[in-house]
C-alpha cells in the first residue's frame, strides 16, 4: 500500500490526488540524499570485495586443512 501511495500527487495519504512522480523528483534533486546513497554504495562495494577475498582465502585454508587431516588419518590407520 505504501508503494501505491508514493505515486500520489496529494501530500496526504487519505486522499488520492492522481498519479505523479512528484515525490521521486524531489528525492532525486536532494543533494544530501544523493551523496549518502553514493557513500552507501561505495561502502557496500568495498565490503563486498573484502568479504569475497577473505571468504575465498578461508575456504581454501579449510579445504587444505581437511585434506591434510584426512590423508594423515588414512595413512595412520593402515599401519
Amino acid at each position: 500500500m505504501l508503494i501505491v501511495l508514493s505515486f500520489n500527487e496529494s501530500g496526504l495519504p487519505t486522499s488520492w490526488g492522481g498519479f505523479s512522480l512528484k515525490w521521486y523528483r524531489e528525492l532525486a534533486s536532494n543533494e544530501e540524499l544523493l551523496a549518502s546513497i553514493r557513500v552507501t554504495l561505495l561502502v557496500a562495494v568495498i565490503v563486498t570485495a573484502i568479504s569475497t577475498v577473505l571468504g575465498t582465502l578461508l575456504a581454501i585454508g579449510l579445504q587444505r586443512t581437511v585434506r591434510s587431516r584426512s590423508s594423515t588419518r588414512c595413512c595412520s590407520s593402515r599401519r
